[in-house]
């Protein structure tokens, strides 16, 4: 077994060597919320303030849609989360009550897709280190990757907030597509229990990428340098398959929320307008 990390499908689960482990759990301002709605109501709130952080002085749109109608979906979506459920299942052996999710439901999942028109994307070298926004959007928690000399308001500083997006998932998983300038950048994140396997200990989180690099990842969407024709095929399908519909000089990020929790579901545009 690779003592640095471990690659199942499109999956990688990073080892933690000898680094202190945490273990990722719902944050105390989500618990607070006595609604039933709370998962709803903190990820329209972090979705639209990430939006408003990345707008600077120019106009911004964001649009939240929930598809739940399998007659709204294209074709077997399982390639996206192959690997996952093994490590999933893997990491959940000691919990009483692990979730079950059928092979059905993740070849026709339902989503929530969060889409934002005009911000640019999420910056950052993608081949760099990731002492830049991208990076830290998705691997460092704790610590905010918002530039506070353009935070507005009441506008998070503490880098948790964006937990909202895997939380929502019942395999507290997410996808993000960034449209930048000049690139596609495709990634996902999923919290997971610390645990060991044969004698190597593996971090809460796995990442959708295809290799390690340093201290990042090598992305399916390959590259600042270079995009290969399989890896623009990845894209596109899962823009078609997850409707993303950015326009061919638009900017933005797209949000794929996989699996939504069941009781959040039901009512879910009603919530998410009332949130605003």
């Amino acid at each position: 077994m690779d003592q640095n990390h471990k690659k199942d499908g499109m999956w990688i689960l990073p080892a933690t060597g000898p680094s202190p482990t945490v273990q990722m759990s719902e944050p105390d301002a989500f618990k607070n919320i006595s609604s039933s709605n709370k998962f709803v109501v903190n990820l329209v709130r972090e979705a639209c303030q990430n939006t408003l952080d990345a707008t600077d002085d120019a106009t911004a749109v964001i649009n939240f849609n929930y598809y739940k109608d399998e007659s709204l979906r294209y074709g077997d979506y399982s390639k996206f989360f192959s690997g996952l459920n093994n490590f999933i299942k893997k990491s959940q052996i000691q919990d009483e009550a692990p979730e079950k999710i059928k092979p059905g439901e993740y070849k026709q999942p339902d989503f929530i897709l969060i889409q934002d028109y005009g911000t640019g994307g999420v910056e950052g070298e993608i081949g760099s280190d990731r002492e830049n926004n991208f990076w830290q959007f998705f691997l460092n928690w704790g610590i905010s990757n918002k530039n506070k000399n353009r935070i507005k308001g009441n506008l998070g500083q503490k880098g948790l907030g964006r937990q909202a997006f895997l939380w929502v998932s019942r395999i507290k998983s997410c996808f993000v597509l960034s449209k930048r300038a000049n690139d596609k950048a495709l990634c996902g994140m999923s919290f997971l229990n610390a645990h060991s396997d044969e004698g190597v200990q593996f971090a809460p989180q796995a990442v959708f990428a295809k290799g390690t690099f340093n201290s990042v990842y090598e992305l399916h969407s390959g590259s600042e340098q270079e995009v290969t024709d399989d890896e623009e095929t990845l894209v596109n399908d899962f823009e078609h398959k997850f409707k993303i519909d950015f326009e061919e000089d638009e900017t933005g990020t797209a949000i794929v929320i996989p699996l939504p929790r069941i009781k959040f579901s039901d009512n879910f545009e009603v919530v998410a307008k009332a949130s605003l």
